[in-house]
């Protein structure tokens, strides 16, 4: 630059006026800071999502636990039966842990589950992990399945409802898919079960 007799600022400025909006367009010479702005920027956003996902697991997990203390009726006599005496209920519940109040079962289950313990089913009488890991390839292969499922109606319908914006497709395309997303999943994978 210097050799031709012209020496290049740092910063470029260009102003334009394209159909009467205002454009700036700035023009930085050998400065890393825009090279690696998206690269940072993106970073930040993945480091910020990976971190929500505590406190969200964590209040899902207090949820669920609060509700599950609501509903109505009694491990032990569950597990045991209605032959069973009280004293061999009592004596399973404080097996359990049921009989202790309510924050102190919370924590005790975040502890376990840091572990690897997420407690013993009362149906199998199994660990729960180990219910998991039985369980997790056909939970897998149905995700898989429904993820391709999806992309093949979602994709093909909504090139068509972009194409042909506000026809008959578009409008009942969007009404299903609003259905869908507004309906509770679990509840709707009962009801496909059931029928």
């Amino acid at each position: 630059d210097a050799a031709a007799g012209v020496i290049f600022p740092r910063e470029l400025n260009f102003n334009y006026e394209i159909r009467g909006i205002h454009i700036r367009l700035q023009g930085y010479k050998d400065t890393p800071y825009f090279r690696n702005v998206g690269r940072n920027s993106m970073k930040k956003y993945i480091i910020k999502r990976c971190l929500l996902v505590i406190p969200i697991t964590l209040g899902v997990t207090f949820i669920v636990f609060f509700i599950l203390s609501l509903t109505p009726g009694d491990p032990g006599r569950l597990i045991l039966g209605m032959n069973a005496t009280a004293e061999e209920v009592a004596k399973l519940n404080h097996q359990l842990g049921v009989d202790q109040s309510f924050f102190v079962r919370f924590f005790n289950f975040i502890g376990g589950a840091l572990h690897g313990d997420f407690g013993i089913s009362y149906n199998s009488q199994r660990p729960v992990i180990t219910e998991i890991v039985a369980t997790f390839p056909h939970s897998l292969r149905l995700a898989v399945w429904g993820t391709i499922i999806a992309y093949l109606i979602g994709i093909p319908i909504g090139i068509y409802s972009a194409v042909r914006q506000y026809s008959a497709v578009d409008v009942g395309s969007t009404v299903v898919a609003m259905f869908f997303a507004a309906v509770p999943q679990f509840w709707l994978a009962l009801m496909m079960i059931l029928l």
